[in-house]
């Protein structure tokens, strides 16, 4: 009777990797990290503050190839990115083995918009530089991003008004009742009244936001800047995304992300910032 190895797949393994031999010359990471060691991170420091105390944090470089380098892969979730950080070896390779989490790349982003959004600035200059881009025809367009946001909690002033006043009347009663209640201890008194302050504070930040901007009709609780879109022949809640794309590289060079401007009035908006971007192209081009 022939002999076969019996193997455990459950079995704990240990491999090393090597990463030239998994990236041969033709692999894209070659070619995506040239492009991220030519991007400047240095307005990233003024964000942190661990120079004399605290641990040393991830460099701003490494998390930004990793949250960049999926759009040479697939778009994918932040929270697959976390995990695909463990198990994939560019991943791995552009980490430098560290090891990424939700909530800290949701941290990661809030704290650095403003330089993330400069470094997309900077691809552009490169591809304009390298000739890749040539501005001779731009192309613009849109698309609606669904938010996840809860439809319910999308209203306009008189909505949120009637709410506010509900809330406020029943907050009463129930205060009450709960303090009169022996099934209840005090820290689940305490939890609940959270919850109806923290509701009734959203409701009042949602009519003070409504009352000084009247040009918005309506507006979420918890997302400002999204707003009822429609996609086909439905509503949701959403974005309204615009991007101006050069046809030579098919690459963006300009995006905007809007509520509720009609469609002309963003065209018009993506063409002056399409022109503004171009001049000051040609202008850092020439100093250089």
């Amino acid at each position: 009777m022939a002999k076969f190895k019996n193997t455990d797949p459950n079995q704990l393994r240990m491999y090393v990797l090597e990463f030239k031999e998994l990236f041969g010359e033709e692999h894209p990471i070659h070619g995506f990290k040239k492009v991220i060691d030519r991007l400047d991170f240095e307005d990233f420091e003024k964000n942190y503050q661990n120079d004399e105390t605290g641990r040393p944090a991830i460099s701003p470089k490494k998390v930004i190839s990793a949250l960049f380098y999926p759009i040479l892969i697939g778009n994918i979730s932040m929270r697959e990115l976390c995990r695909l950080s463990k198990l994939r070896a560019e991943l791995i390779y552009l980490l430098d083995g560290e090891e990424l989490d939700h909530s800290f790349i949701s941290k990661f982003r809030k704290t650095h918009r403003t330089e993330i959004e400069d470094l997309f600035s900077q691809t552009v200059f490169l591809g304009y530089e390298s000739g890749y881009i040539d501005f001779e025809t731009v192309s613009i367009d849109g698309t609606k991003i669904k938010a996840n946001a809860n439809p319910d909690d999308i209203g306009d002033l008189e909505k949120f008004e009637l709410r506010l006043e509900q809330i406020e009347k029943v907050s009463k009663v129930k205060f009450q009742e709960w303090e009169k209640s022996a099934d209840m201890d005090r820290s689940q008194i305490r939890d609940k009244r959270k919850e109806l302050e923290l509701k009734a504070e959203k409701l009042q930040d949602a009519v003070k936001f409504l009352k000084k901007h009247k040009d918005r009709r309506r507006v979420h609780l918890y997302e400002r800047d999204c707003d009822l879109q429609k996609k086909g022949n439905v509503f949701l809640v959403g974005y309204n995304a615009q991007a101006a794309v050069d046809c030579k590289s098919n690459m963006i060079i300009s995006h905007s992300v809007e509520t509720n401007n009609p469609i002309l009035s963003l065209r018009k908006k993506m063409i002056t910032k399409s022109r503004i971007l171009l001049r000051i192209l040609k202008i850092r081009k020439n100093k250089i």
